[in-house]
Protein backbone atom coordinates (compact mmCIF):
# COMPACT_ATOMS: atom_id res chain seq x y z
CA UNK A 1 0.00 0.00 0.00
CA UNK A 2 1.33 3.45 -0.94
CA UNK A 3 0.22 6.47 1.09
CA UNK A 4 1.12 10.15 1.14
CA UNK A 5 1.82 11.70 4.52
CA UNK A 6 1.80 15.47 4.97
CA UNK A 7 2.98 17.53 7.91
CA UNK A 8 5.34 15.03 9.54
CA UNK A 9 7.72 17.03 11.74
CA UNK A 10 11.31 16.44 12.85
CA UNK A 11 13.36 18.68 15.08
CA UNK A 12 16.49 20.24 13.62
CA UNK A 13 18.57 17.87 15.75
CA UNK A 14 16.88 14.69 14.47
CA UNK A 15 18.24 13.04 11.35
CA UNK A 16 16.16 11.91 8.39
CA UNK A 17 16.84 8.33 9.46
CA UNK A 18 14.16 8.93 12.13
CA UNK A 19 11.46 9.41 9.46
CA UNK A 20 10.92 5.68 9.03
CA UNK A 21 10.51 5.24 12.79
CA UNK A 22 8.00 8.10 12.97
CA UNK A 23 5.95 6.64 10.09
CA UNK A 24 5.89 3.20 11.73
CA UNK A 25 4.78 4.80 14.99
CA UNK A 26 2.11 6.89 13.24
CA UNK A 27 0.52 3.78 11.70
CA UNK A 28 1.26 1.57 14.74
CA UNK A 29 3.10 -1.01 12.62
CA UNK A 30 6.50 -2.66 13.11
CA UNK A 31 9.43 -0.83 11.50
CA UNK A 32 9.92 -3.74 9.08
CA UNK A 33 6.49 -3.13 7.51
CA UNK A 34 7.65 0.26 6.13
CA UNK A 35 9.20 -0.75 2.79
CA UNK A 36 10.16 2.49 1.08
CA UNK A 37 10.05 6.15 1.98
CA UNK A 38 10.39 8.98 -0.54
CA UNK A 39 10.68 12.63 0.49
CA UNK A 40 8.40 14.68 -1.76
CA UNK A 41 8.94 17.99 0.04
CA UNK A 42 11.03 19.25 2.97
CA UNK A 43 10.33 22.66 4.50
CA UNK A 44 11.74 24.57 7.43
CA UNK A 45 9.11 25.90 9.85
CA UNK A 46 11.04 28.65 11.62
CA UNK A 47 8.06 30.04 13.55
CA UNK A 48 8.49 30.06 17.28
CA UNK A 49 4.76 29.89 18.06
CA UNK A 50 5.01 26.07 18.21
CA UNK A 51 8.24 25.97 20.18
CA UNK A 52 11.51 25.37 18.36
CA UNK A 53 11.98 25.51 14.58
CA UNK A 54 11.52 22.16 12.83
CA UNK A 55 11.54 20.48 9.44
CA UNK A 56 8.14 19.57 7.98
CA UNK A 57 7.95 16.75 5.44
CA UNK A 58 5.59 15.47 2.76
CA UNK A 59 6.35 11.79 2.20
CA UNK A 60 5.31 8.98 -0.10
CA UNK A 61 5.48 5.75 1.86
CA UNK A 62 5.07 2.15 0.74
CA UNK A 63 4.01 -0.18 3.55
CA UNK A 64 3.15 -3.80 3.93
CA UNK A 65 -0.17 -3.89 5.77
CA UNK A 66 -2.23 -6.88 6.74
CA UNK A 67 -5.52 -6.13 4.99
CA UNK A 68 -8.33 -8.68 5.03
CA UNK A 69 -8.98 -10.13 1.54
CA UNK A 70 -12.47 -8.59 1.44
CA UNK A 71 -10.95 -5.09 1.78
CA UNK A 72 -8.08 -5.55 -0.68
CA UNK A 73 -8.36 -4.03 -4.15
CA UNK A 74 -8.38 -6.43 -7.05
Amino acid sequence: MVVEITGLKLSLEEGEDKLKEKVASLFAVPLGKVRTLKIIKKSLDARRCHGKPCFVYVLEVEMELDVPPAMARK
